[in-house]
């Protein structure tokens, strides 16, 4: 048994108080868990208490820092887990952050899928290839890519495909128009339209 015989707040930190037991500086807690276990001076601490202290103070710690992270930006869980375990945060831990955070809903990557395809199509006119591969690359599952990318205006693919198209020839210099659609096409499957989209607009451009 041990007795918590000093709380105070940390100089450089309001929200951060060091607990003292038996005179001692025993471990520095933030604010959440000083709430948790109600701590006062004078109360007594079992062995049992102390671990159950340290585990919720390492859970709440790295809860806060994971949430700061997904508050700078919105992220995927396998950015948040590659950003977590660069702070080395062992599985269990980091897999129940991960469940707190979806249960208040900071972590989502159906949302995040969505709201992703609507900016790089609309923002940055990227074609569905390069917008899939984005989205993989960043972690996201193969079925929910599949469901959001189902939901993107075909339209506007074929729109932003052409509107880049007539921009790109507009700074072309060559004169043959074998090389001049060569490039083109290169171009536009970089920007990662598919191949039926750019054959069309070349078409449209009366380059096919």
């Amino acid at each position: 048994m041990k007795e918590v015989t000093k709380i105070e707040v940390q100089k450089n930190n309001p929200k951060r108080f060091n607990l003292y037991l038996d005179g001692e500086f025993f471990i520095g807690i933030g604010e959440q868990t000083l709430i948790d276990f109600k701590f006062f001076e004078n109360k007594n601490l079992t062995e049992e208490d102390i671990l159950s202290l340290k585990a919720r103070e390492d859970f709440n710690y790295n809860f806060n820092r994971a949430l700061n992270y997904l508050n700078r930006s919105m992220r995927t869980e396998t950015e948040l887990r590659r950003y977590m375990k660069r702070k080395e945060i062992d599985d269990a831990l980091l897999d129940s952050i991960c469940e707190k955070l979806k249960d208040v809903k900071m972590l989502d990557d159906k949302l995040y899928a969505s709201l992703f395809i609507e900016e790089k199509q609309s923002a940055n006119r990227y074609g569905k290839k390069k917008i899939e591969y984005m989205l993989r690359q960043k972690g996201v599952d193969s079925e929910i890519i599949y469901e959001a990318l189902k939901d993107l205006d075909s339209d506007l693919d074929y729109e932003n495909c052409l509107e880049l198209a007539k921009k790109r020839m507009e700074r072309m210099t060559e004169e043959d128009s074998f090389k001049k659609k060569n490039k083109l096409y290169n171009y536009l499957l970089g920007r990662g339209f598919s191949y039926d989209i750019i054959k069309d607009v070349l078409g449209e451009l009366e380059l096919g």
